[in-house]
């Protein structure tokens, strides 16, 4: 019998090693929008060096200003959940999957149960698709001014993409095991036959891509590459059995080709690092062009950030998350292009109507993940009420996808046992709407 499977549409798998830092931390001190922008510091110096006390400054000493300010850095930016998600993206990416599904079925609040059940009501699930998306960190065009070292970080995508796939071939091919010696806990990885019907995890992963970073012929041999096998013809069946055949039984050879193909479920994009959906340069748009036919010919997914936030290598980038700048244009030149549109706009409630009114185009098929948004059982509430005041809440439910954003959302919560928590203890979703964007309408994003 075909197990009943619960999808993550949106998780991400990468180490520090995969990381562009310099992007992020352009990110996190960038004077507009940045974490550290001056109106943060302003209000952070008003709550924290009240009016009586900043008269006083000068019979101060700089060393209580000095532990002042770290005590509130510390408090109030370099918290445990910063460290969590540092803890977690310290070790290999090779035990990624090994941690979460022990995580999951051992630690509290524990989701799965040994025999790899889930419940959500009266719904039984015994098996968890993750989609780890491959981002292309590889932004050649960065501008470190102000360092001496100031060359653009280059991350080489094969390396991310041999990684992930060694990973996926330890978790089917081990188990681990958590023992506590003198205080300290420690993990032990053991072989076992390979065998993925007893795991927990389906494991299809998204392609990265920015043809920015590359020239037209190494986009389409990209291309070619993993997903040349892939037909419009193809039934659901038939595509799932073509990514399982591949899925962690064997190691992934990057000079064979045959060894490539079937093993992504799609493309994965990111705006806020530089990926323009319909550029100006005509050697720019030549590139997209051949990727969305390629894709529109292949039933291939894309999955695009959209949110106002993220991992953005340069300010100005934002305006290519914006799906109503330039995805305008692809959704209107390319009619049956497969986009998901992650995030719901996160941010914008503007960005989030104008992702509904690309649902609502007849010969579109665009889709949204809720990603990163429901930490919080109040996210829940507001959706239930866009659904219901939408012009047609029918198509709108049947494009909604879960989707985690799992390890990014470690910023704002301690574990995924608590993502998943909050999606299964919610009231504000019937059983029947969360199976819908848990597994009937991912299904059909993956592979109808």
């Amino acid at each position: 019998m075909e197990p009943n499977r619960f999808y993550d549409i949106h998780f991400h798998e990468m180490d520090l090693s995969h990381a562009n830092l310099t992007a992020f931390l352009n990110r996190f001190m960038n004077e507009k929008n940045g974490l550290l922008n001056k109106e943060f510091v302003k209000r952070l110096l008003e709550k924290n060096l009240p009016r009586w006390k900043v008269l006083f400054l000068p019979f101060i000493s700089y060393t209580v200003i000095a532990k002042r300010i770290i005590s509130v850095v510390q408090d109030r930016i370099f918290t445990k959940k910063i460290r969590n998600l540092l803890s977690y993206m310290e070790t290999s990416i090779q035990y990624d999957f090994l941690i979460v599904d022990y995580f999951l079925k051992n630690r509290d609040p524990k989701i799965v149960s040994a025999d790899n059940r889930i419940k959500i009501g009266t719904l039984k699930y015994d098996r968890i698709v993750l989609c780890p998306l491959i981002m292309d960190f590889g932004y050649k065009t960065l501008n470190n001014k102000g360092i001496f070292y100031n060359i653009p970080p280059q991350k080489p995508i094969t390396k991310q993409v041999k990684d992930l796939f060694d990973a996926i071939y330890t978790y089917y091919n081990n188990e681990l095991s958590i023992r506590i010696e003198n205080g300290i806990i420690k993990f032990k990885v053991t072989p076992v036959e390979a065998n993925y019907e007893k795991k927990l995890f389906e494991i299809y992963p998204f392609m990265g891509i920015n043809p920015k970073n590359y020239s037209f012929e190494e986009v389409t041999k990209m291309l070619d590459k993993y997903f040349s096998d892939f037909s419009k013809s193809d039934t659901m069946d038939e595509r799932k059995n073509k990514l399982r055949e591949k899925m962690g039984l064997q190691l992934m050879d990057l000079n064979d080709e045959s060894s490539c193909k079937n093993r992504f479920a799609g493309i994965k994009v990111y705006p806020p690092l530089g990926y323009e959906p319909w550029p100006d340069a005509a050697e720019e748009r030549k590139k997209v062009d051949y990727m969305y036919d390629f894709c529109i010919a292949r039933n291939i997914p894309i999955i695009t950030h959209c949110g106002t936030a993220g991992f953005l290598a340069d300010a100005d980038n934002s305006k290519y998350a914006d799906p109503g700048f330039q995805w305008g244009e692809v959704i209107k030149n390319k009619p049956g292009i497969k986009v998901n549109f992650a995030h719901f706009g996160d941010g914008s409630d503007e960005w989030k109507e104008t992702i509904i009114d690309h649902i609502y185009r007849t010969e579109s098929k665009i889709y949204t993940d809720f990603s990163c948004n429901t930490e919080h059982d109040e996210y829940f509430k507001k959706l239930k009420t866009t659904i219901e005041k939408s012009e047609h809440p029918e198509l709108l439910t049947d494009r909604i996808l879960f989707g985690s954003d799992f390890m990014i959302n470690l910023i704002w919560l301690k574990s995924y046992n608590e993502y998943l928590e909050e999606y299964i203890k919610t009231n504000h979703l019937s059983d029947s709407l969360k199976n819908q964007f848990a597994q009937k309408n991912p299904e059909m994003f993956l592979f109808g």
